[in-house]
């Protein structure tokens, strides 16, 4: 999740309750990333920003990690995940998709940008096609641990 966010929440999605959970979605309020940029760091492992930069431009935080890795941590949950990105291109929201499969992570597939005026900056990650069904991330401790994974900063906010 972005550096820079200020709220990071996560929520479960079930189609029904004899199925189990369906979708893991989490939702940042950080500044995107322009659709230039997409190729380059979601290409190849290693190709992380952050060897260059110890802290971020906006809120001047530190950063975690350097090796390009942090982006497929939701492969242990998941086997595909969508990162539904919106930014700020000359002052207006545009958005994209970037959309990855665990068999294939070198087929990175991105959408087209389009205009999206009522939308606001920020990542909205998508974890389909599940391992397992986590009935403990349900609990507060469960839910501690994803915060951990996850989020830069204790300051996650969670639903189910």
């Amino acid at each position: 999740m972005d550096a820079d966010a200020s709220h990071v929440t996560v929520e479960f999605e079930f189609k029904d309750l004899a199925q189990g959970m369906s979708k893991i979605v989490v939702y940042d309020d950080g500044h995107g990333i322009p659709r230039n940029e997409a190729k380059q760091l979601f290409g190849h492992l290693g190709g992380s920003w952050k060897r260059l930069k110890r802290r971020t431009g906006t809120k001047d935080r530190m950063v975690r990690g350097q090796e390009g890795r942090g982006r497929y941590k939701a492969f242990a949950l998941g086997g595909a995940v969508d990162w539904k990105v919106c930014y700020l291109a000359g002052g207006k929201p545009k958005s994209y998709t970037i959309s990855l499969i665990e068999r294939d992570l070198k087929d990175v597939a991105i959408s087209e940008e389009r205009s999206t005026p009522r939308r606001k900056p920020g990542v909205i990650v998508e974890i389909t096609d599940l391992k397992r069904d986590f009935r403990g991330l349900h609990s507060e401790a469960g839910l501690q641990e994803l915060a951990e994974i996850f989020a830069p900063e204790p300051y996650i906010l969670a639903h189910w």
